[in-house]
């Protein structure tokens, strides 16, 4: 009687046997996070923090279908632990209320991200044939907190550039803002001063 041996499998290949074949068991996992400086990268040293409760999806990207939802957790992490096939994927993450949408990075996989507009995807994240693909790791997702600008128009009598006693603030000026946003888009903003000149 003889016997065969099963196949043996690296830890890194993250292989799992069904009967004689072998899959990959490819994890996909990353975070979205309040990016301070505005670099797409996570650095809990510049100050930039995880954002949780954010749905986070993994699609197909040649059928479109959604293979898993996540919410990001409390310190903005998600991971979708997916048996995939080799193709193409897409992470997408909703956009956050009260903040824009900053840059997003792709993973050790590799993939496709637009930061010249705002998207929420990485796209292109290619999985090899089965038992040839690590984990896809560190896909971030950053988000943006909005600028705003605030000061005060008044009469400066004696031109020092400090509001001093006895000097009264100007109501209705126009004041004009102007630049170029995260983007680098134009940016044209105007308001007009109320009755504290502000």
């Amino acid at each position: 009687m003889s016997f065969q041996a099963r196949p043996k499998l690296s830890a890194t290949a993250r292989a799992h046997t069904d009967g004689w074949g072998v899959h990959n068991l490819v994890d996909v996992a990353g975070r979205l996070f309040d990016d301070t400086n505005n670099d797409g990268l996570y650095q809990p040293g510049d100050g930039d923090t995880g954002i949780g409760g954010v749905t986070v999806r993994l699609l197909n990207q040649t059928s479109g279908a959604i293979l898993a939802t996540q919410m990001t957790s409390a310190d903005g992490t998600y991971a979708f632990d997916v048996n995939l096939g080799a193709g193409a994927y897409e992470i997408v993450a909703d956009q956050l209320a009260g903040f824009l949408d900053g840059n997003e990075t792709a993973g050790n996989l590799g993939g496709d991200v637009d930061n010249t507009q705002d998207a929420n995807l990485i796209s292109s994240i290619s999985v090899g044939d089965p038992g040839t693909t690590a984990d896809a790791v560190d896909y971030l997702f950053a988000r943006l907190r909005p600028s705003r600008a605030l000061g005060l128009v008044w009469t400066d009598s004696d031109n020092d550039g400090e509001v001093d006693f006895g000097e009264t603030a100007i109501p209705g000026v126009t004041v004009q803002l102007s630049g170029q946003d995260d983007r680098g888009n134009a940016v044209v903003r105007s308001a007009t001063t109320d009755d504290n000149g502000i």
